[in-house]
C-alpha cells in the first residue's frame, strides 16, 4: 500500500491552518481567563463594578415587573384579582 506524503499532495497546508485556528481562538480565551487583554492591562470582563451590577439588577427587575404587569392584565381579563408586584428592594431581597 503506498504511503501518502503530504508534501506532494494539495493538503500539505492543512496542519498549518489547524494550528493557526487553534492559536486564534486559544490565545484570547487564555488571556480572558486570567483577566488580561493583549498588552497586559487588566480587563473589566472578570470584575464587575458596583455600577454594572446595579444596572444588570435593574434590567432584571424591569423584566420581572413587565412580566408581572402582563400577568396581572391577563388575570383581570379572566376576572381574577391581580397579584402584587414587589418593589425593587423587596425583589432584590427575594421576598416575592
Amino acid at each position: 500500500m503506498p504511503r501518502i506524503c503530504l508534501r506532494y499532495s494539495h493538503l500539505w497546508f492543512l496542519p498549518l491552518i489547524i494550528l493557526s485556528l487553534l492559536l486564534e481562538f486559544a490565545a484570547p480565551a487564555a488571556a480572558q481567563m486570567h483577566g488580561y487583554r493583549y498588552g497586559g492591562e487588566k480587563s473589566g470582563l472578570t470584575q464587575k463594578s458596583q455600577e454594572q451590577e446595579n444596572t444588570s439588577q435593574k434590567e432584571a427587575y424591569d423584566k420581572y415587573r413587565l412580566k408581572m404587569e402582563q400577568l396581572n392584565l391577563d388575570r383581570k381579563k379572566n376576572g381574577l384579582e391581580p397579584r402584587p408586584i414587589a418593589t425593587f428592594e423587596e425583589w432584590k431581597q427575594g421576598k416575592r
